[in-house]
């Protein structure tokens, strides 16, 4: 009796494991069989058994497949090729059908496999809670992070970085209940060994009232070197790292990792930067290796040129460079601007918005001798960061900006002989009405008053003028 196991990748992939990978033909052939029967659904499985080959080149191997246009050999010819090399059919079906396969009701063949079952949904009975990177601000899954090119983005990720793998600065209003160990594929990894340095220098623990040993930094957080990849090559570079940094944390069993690819365009090959439909596809691969391994992944993503020195309010609705998709399909996102604001700008577990991550930089310097043995002063930032909302923020930097507006009528009322208020104006600018509402409340607090002129000044209407009162 024969099997037909059409639409059945399970059943194709046990036959793969008979037959050897070593010669061309047969390997094209086996190509041109899966893509027959399966489309594009088959290609990993061809990839993956190809690189049993000694031969295997991973670079030619997308094109091969886009050659493959049918030829007339049907999944039964794969069967018989298995058979050659010690591949036995099944001929029982299985006992149930809520199992794997499904039973022909007249042949017994098996025919095809049952394909919602691991895709079915327990309605849970109450509400879940949500799961966080960083409790209250950054939810778990898979997030896209943007800004301009050179804002920052790297200088602020690091310390959000550490504090996912459990090294949390005591001046930080941020807390991370669950630790976990963090995988950054990066493009800059002398960029992050300063940022990381820094914070071994420099960061005192909220845990413990110590600073972090270097080896412990080392072993929390990973460092990768990127490398653009195909969809089919980075999709196994994340699974490995799914699978080895796994953490055993005392209540949760086995944590997966944070993997940070930093930036998508350093790691990843694709044939139209703003391609939405490619991106999108990238998007469901990376989606479904988070679900798989129950892993979280940070994609850091470059905006477009117009927002190089926007604030964060201005650039809420711009779109990253490389297509809307990274944003639309991401469980999150999050816009960092040139003041190095971190906002969240879209989340799907049903939690309050409008927090906010602030961070702050100084710079430090060391001497240290070179390869030729010349001192050399070396500098490295110490990157320090708080949660704020955006309602106090805004308010901050209305009072800061309120602050400086009065400092400069001080300075001009000070600085000019019998001014008028639109001598003032005239300086400091600004809208009218609000200058002369300004005017009105310093006027009103005493922090500024109107003078009678000397009577060989008066001109016109002009009688009075501003000063501070000493």
């Amino acid at each position: 009796m024969t099997v037909n196991i059409a639409d059945d990748l399970v059943k194709a992939r046990d036959v793969l494991n008979f037959i050897p990978a070593d010669d061309y033909e047969m390997w094209i052939r086996v190509g041109m069989i899966l893509k027959g029967e399966f489309g594009d659904n088959a290609y990993n499985l061809w990839d993956q058994w190809s690189t049993r080959s000694d031969s295997y080149e991973p670079e030619i191997m997308l094109n091969k497949w886009s050659s493959f246009n049918g030829s007339g050999l049907t999944i039964a010819s794969l069967v018989a090729m298995g058979k050659e090399y010690g591949y036995e059919v099944q001929h029982a079906p299985k006992a149930s059908a809520q199992e794997d396969f499904l039973a022909d009701p007249v042949s017994g063949e098996i025919v095809i496999r049952k394909r919602l079952t691991d895709r079915l949904v327990t309605l849970a009975k109450a509400l879940v809670a949500p799961e966080w990177v960083i409790d209250g601000i950054i939810p778990s899954g898979v997030g896209s992070l943007s800004g301009f090119a050179g804002v920052g983005k790297t200088t602020a990720i690091i310390p959000l970085a550490c504090a996912a793998g459990g090294l949390v600065s005591h001046l930080d209003n941020i807390k991370v209940s669950v630790r976990r160990k963090v995988v950054i594929f990066t493009e800059q990894p002398s960029q992050i060994e300063r940022l990381l340095y820094g914070i071994h220098k420099h960061m005192i623990l909220k845990d413990r009232g110590a600073k972090p040993e270097w080896d412990e930094i080392s072993e929390w957080i990973v460092l990768i070197n990127s490398k653009r990849e195909s969809i089919t090559e980075l999709q196994a570079s994340l699974s490995e790292a799914c699978v080895d940094y796994k953490y055993d944390h005392p209540k949760m069993g086995k944590v997966s990792p944070l993997i940070i690819l930093d930036t998508a365009a350093a790691n990843l090959k694709v044939e139209q930067e703003n391609d939405n439909g490619e991106i999108s596809n990238n998007m469901s691969m990376i989606k479904e290796l988070a679900e798989k391994h129950n892993a979280n992944f940070w994609i850091i993503n470059h905006l477009a040129k117009d927002a190089k020195n926007q604030s964060i309010d201005q650039i809420m609705n711009m779109t990253e460079r490389g297509g809307s998709a990274w944003g639309s399909d991401a469980n999150w996102t999050a816009l960092i601007d040139s003041a190095t604001i971190l906002k969240i700008d879209k989340e799907r577990i049903g939690t309050l918005r409008g927090s906010e991550i602030v961070f702050s930089a100084a710079f430090q310097s060391e001497f240290m001798v070179d390869k030729l043995g010349e001192a050399v002063e070396v500098s490295y930032p110490v990157v320090g960061m708080h949660k704020s909302e955006t309602a106090t923020r805004k308010k901050e930097a209305y009072k800061k900006q309120l602050s400086d507006y009065h400092e400069a009528i001080f300075k001009a009322v000070k600085e000019t002989i019998y001014p008028s208020g639109v001598d003032i104006h005239k300086i400091v600018g600004g809208k009218k009405t609000e200058f002369d509402k300004v005017i009105r409340e310093l006027i009103g607090c005493n922090s500024l008053q109107y003078a009678p002129l000397p009577p060989d000044m008066r001109k016109g209407a002009k009688k009075e003028y501003l000063l501070v009162p000493s």
